[in-house]
């Protein structure tokens, strides 16, 4: 999960103008929305059903966000209508910022995941 957060998220810091209109035209595509939060449910129901694990550090973390991933895919599917209007709302500088800090959170577990604890 680190590596895969860590190159997405180069990227999205990388084509940051080509995201934000990236995510205008999707905000207009009810089949994107929708293939988009089924993507979405079934990655974070593979990490919750083969990694819940509740605790304090980066096993949390991994658990934590398998759960945000399930329920913002659920939330897709079940309100496409509703998933433009929050995501077209995102500023060039609310990107960046929440890019980084996924950034982060990849490179902290792409460190943990490869060199140990």
């Amino acid at each position: 999960m680190g590596l895969y957060l860590v190159i997405a998220f180069v990227a999205v810091l990388i084509n940051k103008k080509m995201i934000s209109g990236l995510i205008k035209d999707t905000a207009k595509d009810t089949a994107l929305i929708m293939f988009g939060g089924a993507t979405a449910l079934i990655i974070g129901l593979l990490v919750v059903l083969t990694h819940n694990v509740w605790t304090v550090g980066w096993v949390g973390l991994i658990t934590l966000l398998g759960w945000i991933c399930l329920v913002k895919g659920a939330l897709m599917l079940l309100m496409p209508q509703k998933a433009p209007s929050l995501s077209v709302k995102m500023s060039d500088g609310l990107i960046t910022f929440c890019s980084l800090i996924m950034l982060i959170l990849g490179a902290f577990l792409a460190y943990i995941g490869f060199l140990g604890q």
